[in-house]
């Protein structure tokens, strides 16, 4: 045999042992432990256990919604389908709770941190043309981690801001602006599937 000869049968079983042994080496780091990738997108139930002396929950509707194909950054919408508007007696004044939307990203596999925005506003003055009047807006941050596909838990806080707090009108609180009450909590987050 001619060496060239000799050199591309070499090549070309050197090709076929790189082509075989490709998937043992991803089943391989598979079964070492790695976790599978969840996406977020669709309709979740968030349940916020209530503060002692109460029982029970809050439950919240969730919509998450990719910005982009790789899953890292989702659109969110959060109805607050059981909420207190007035935060438990906080706010005596507000009479409606507007949906938060944000702005939820990956940080790590299966792990997310979020930030959402939400006013609570009371009638306006019918003199004024009626238009509400807003008595607060809330802040709230949190991360999340994914347990399984269809269910994940987290941690976040709520802070709330006065429209004072807002100067430049924005519906955020400006830079430099302290929370007047700030609420912490766990929350578990599961996946709406389909039911009969």
């Amino acid at each position: 045999m001619t060496s060239k000869r000799i050199i591309a049968l070499l090549g070309i079983a050197a090709l076929v042992a790189v082509v075989l042994a490709a998937p043992w080496k991803v089943g391989d780091s598979a079964m070492r432990g790695r976790l599978p990738r969840y996406s977020l997108a669709g309709a979740w139930v968030v349940s916020v256990p209530l503060p002692e002396p109460l029982e029970g929950s809050f439950l919240h509707l969730c919509t998450l919604d990719p910005q982009d194909p790789t899953g890292n950054r989702y659109t969110l919408v959060l109805k607050h389908s059981q909420c207190s508007p007035t935060v438990l007696g906080a706010f005596p004044e507000p009479v409606s709770q507007s949906d938060s939307v944000g702005l939820e990203v990956k940080t790590g596999r299966n792990t997310y941190q979020f930030t959402t925005v939400g006013h609570a506003t009371k009638p306006g003055d019918p003199l004024l043309g009626g238009v509400a009047e807003m008595v607060y807006f809330s802040v709230m941050s949190g991360t999340m981690r994914m347990i399984d596909g269809d269910k994940g838990v987290g941690e976040a806080t709520v802070a709330y801001y006065v429209p004072a707090q807002d100067a430049d009108f924005d519906g955020l609180p400006d830079e430099g602006q302290e929370p007047v009450l700030s609420l912490g909590y766990t929350y578990t987050i599961k996946r709406v599937p389909l039911l009969p």
